[in-house]
């Protein structure tokens, strides 16, 4: 089991509700780590049993975006364009994936049907469209289309475009609180790259983590209590959790390689990641305390932003 690191920044006292939430999602059994494709070994159970996880890859020489069994069977491509199609995320439904693409000369917004068919562009801006998210009403984005990275919100039509931020520092990787009233973010305003909270209409911009190395990409656990995100404050790209209020920051990897871009699988007892740990880019599963650390791609391309809903 990987050590759980906590934060000296934050009190002792929200540590243990933290490591109960995670204890009660272990999996007692060791790491399992296969080193052959997934058509010669066995794989872990995987709680969320053939869930689709949706990821970017570049196996077959340009970005695109795939779909895969959380036991790493059943890759199949969703997307083929000779431009890039990027950082996909799921419907709560797992119906939709809304994703990025340059396939019309700018960064956009297009959404398909989980298998890849009913591809349709949702944004027409001069500006980069980028890092959409959907909680089931809105989708969540970051733009530039008003001279500086910041957050929107939209249908999922791409009807009624509303600005969240609006600050001189770069506003990123929005992810809505599956009530869906509250939006996690990473922020540059404090002069450093920290996770921040605001309420679903931008008001109410709480500032979570407070450390000079730099925390991104947060996933809001299904129950809304917990937070994931990536962060280098210990040298390198490690996949750590927290309280929804930002205490209790607990490390989960500790590889001597980079783990990247963690998210929730549906109930919330584990977690897929990329990783370098293997020499490239693939992804991995484990559980959500850190144990099962389980590989589940293995190609020769960049296998990366997984979600998994």
């Amino acid at each position: 089991m990987p050590s759980l690191c906590i934060s000296p920044l934050r009190g002792a006292t929200a540590i243990a509700p933290l490591l109960a939430a995670l204890a009660a999602c272990a999996d007692p059994s060791g790491p399992v780590v296969p080193t052959t494709p997934p058509d010669q070994a066995a794989f872990g159970k995987s709680t969320a049993g053939n869930d689709k996880i949706v990821f970017e890859s570049s196996r077959d020489g340009n970005i695109e975006i795939y779909s895969i069994n959380a036991d790493g069977t059943g890759a199949t491509r969703l997307t083929n364009h000779p431009a890039i199609d990027a950082r996909p995320s799921l419907s709560p439904d797992r119906k939709l994936v809304f994703f990025q693409s340059f396939r019309d000369g700018d960064w956009e917004l297009y959404s398909m049907n989980v298998d890849g068919t009913g591809l349709t562009r949702l944004t027409y801006s001069a500006g980069v469209d980028e890092q959409p998210t959907f909680d089931g009403k809105r989708v969540l984005f970051r733009s530039d289309r008003d001279g500086n990275g910041e957050i929107y919100s939209m249908n999922p039509d791409g009807t009624a475009l509303t600005r969240l931020t609006n600050h001189p520092a770069l506003d990123e990787r929005p992810v809505a609180s599956p009530d869906g009233k509250r939006i996690a973010f990473a922020s540059g305003r404090d002069g450093n790259v920290e996770l921040y909270v605001m309420n679903a209409d931008g008001t109410g911009v709480t500032r979570l983590t407070n450390h000079p190395a730099v925390d991104l990409h947060p996933k809001w656990s299904p129950t809304g209590k917990l937070i994931l995100f990536e962060s280098y404050r210990d040298g390198q790209g490690e996949i750590y959790v927290m309280n929804a209020d930002g205490t209790a920051v607990t490390r989960l990897t500790t590889d001597a390689d980079w783990d990247l871009t963690p998210a929730w699988s549906p109930n919330g007892k584990q977690i897929v990641f990329s990783s370098w740990r293997s020499g490239d880019e693939e992804l991995y599963t484990m559980n959500a305390n850190g144990t099962g650390v389980t590989r589940i791609t293995f190609s020769t391309g960049l296998e990366r932003f997984a979600d998994w809903k």
